[in-house]
């Protein structure tokens, strides 16, 4: 009667640790897709490319490839800020005084 007993513990233990092991590796295997499906072939380019000059002490952002006036602020920050409010830009090269900024989500990187 014992090993009866020995026996289906030890079936039922091992079915559980079979369905551990079986879902911990799914789980592995499916978050490495997901990461690269996020990464995706190539890294994201960051574009577009503004230029900030400085007009009666206030920031103004211009883009670079038309020449367009975008937005303007006291800072570096506050025009990242409002490029992303008012255009939905999330992501962005700005040139001030010769110096690259990167501009994520209307953060200063």
């Amino acid at each position: 009667m014992e090993y009866i007993i020995v026996f289906l513990a030890g079936w039922f233990l091992g079915r559980i640790a079979l369905k551990f092991k079986l879902i911990k590796e799914a789980l592995k295997s499916m978050n490495q897709r997901e990461l690269k499906q996020l990464m995706g072939p190539k890294a994201p380019e960051v574009t577009p490319l503004f230029h900030t000059e400085l007009v009666d002490g206030m920031m103004r952002l211009y883009d670079t490839a038309s020449s367009t006036y975008m937005c303007k602020g006291d800072t570096i920050e506050e025009v990242a800020s409002n490029l992303q409010s008012f255009y939905h830009i999330d992501t962005a090269r700005i040139t001030h005084n010769e110096q690259q900024y990167l501009v994520i989500d209307g953060k200063v990187a």
